[in-house]
């Protein structure tokens, strides 16, 4: 795989640059206010291969003992209903996830609330085939820069830029035994 172009969020946090986090959500009328206070309850992970629903929270936490109970959910939006319905007490839920869910599920914001956000992180890239045609993947990626409008709204983009350097994230995963070794439990 090649990256070759990123998303820019419309979120003023991310400066225009191509970053995204983890926005660490409870119920509403949790007592739990922060990431730390999750020691030991019931976490939703999105899925192995998510940087931003697994990987970036067990950076943070170093160990899943950390919490008394992991699930997977298989996806941020599950995990946020999961969340949402009491099912367990917290999960990180990918920003721009999060933004669509709310708007077009606005009774999700009277159940859940953001208590800590984890990153930013490198926001993931476009990719391609890596023996893909140079002149298709340039040709493509030009496309992606070029690329402005209302669709791209609608989904909190503002436009592609160039990726950024990944090497933070390579370097944290390199510390982490890959997938399939000892992870979440569902009891």
């Amino acid at each position: 795989m090649e990256a070759i172009a990123a998303p820019v969020l419309t979120d003023p946090r991310f400066g225009g640059e191509p970053l995204y986090s983890s926005e660490v959500v409870v119920a509403r009328d949790s007592r739990f206010g922060s990431l730390a206070d999750l020691a030991g309850a019931r976490w939703a992970v999105n899925e192995s291969s998510s940087w931003s629903g697994y990987w970036v929270t067990l950076a943070r936490v170093q160990e899943w003992s950390y919490f008394g109970q992991v699930v997977e959910a298989g996806f941020h939006q599950r995990a946020l209903r999961m969340v949402a319905e009491g099912v367990v007490d917290g999960s990180a839920i990918d920003c721009q996830v999060l933004a669509v869910e709310l708007r077009e599920r606005p009774e999700l914001a009277e159940r859940i609330r953001v208590v800590e956000s984890l990153g930013p992180s490198p926001i993931q890239p476009v990719v391609v085939r890596s023996t893909l045609d140079p002149e298709a993947k340039a040709e493509l990626r030009d496309q992606l820069l070029a690329l402005r409008g209302a669709a791209m709204e609608r989904y909190f983009v503002e436009h592609f830029v160039p990726p950024p350097s990944y090497a933070a994230v390579a370097a944290e995963l390199s510390r982490r035994p890959r997938p399939g070794a000892p992870a979440p439990s569902d009891g």
